[in-house]
């Protein structure tokens, strides 16, 4: 598990709350991190987070994995919001047009995402 909080008493306790209560289930806080509010640029934390999770995963299955699987998440929420755009369920059976699938997945547009730089 990886948090973030503001500083605030509120979401500090928030944070500090649900890790403790992560980690008698039996889970890793990874990493925390603190910011200012009307921060912006949140690249160093999620640097951290990214990093976090890599040594998270190596520890686990002994190599660090693929340099794509930060892209899996992306493409299957993709991948579903073209499907549901298109599918058609009749009689408890779901139907995907492949032709029609294709050309909602294609009119998938980054111009409306944040530039990272």
């Amino acid at each position: 598990m990886v948090s973030i909080d503001d500083g605030d008493p509120y979401t500090m306790g928030l944070t500090i709350a649900f890790g403790d209560a992560f980690s008698v289930l039996g889970g890793e806080v990874a990493f925390t991190a603190g910011i200012e509010k009307g921060d912006t640029d949140m690249r160093d934390v999620l640097a951290g987070f990214v990093a976090a999770v890599l040594v998270t995963l190596e520890s686990r299955h002994g190599t660090p994995p693929n340099p794509y699987w930060v892209h899996a998440y992306d493409a299957t929420v993709l991948l579903l919001s073209a499907i549901k755009s298109v599918a058609v369920a009749e009689g408890g059976t779901l139907y995907i047009d492949h032709a029609a699938l294709r050309e909602e997945f294609g009119a998938i547009s980054t111009s409306s995402l944040p530039s990272a730089g």
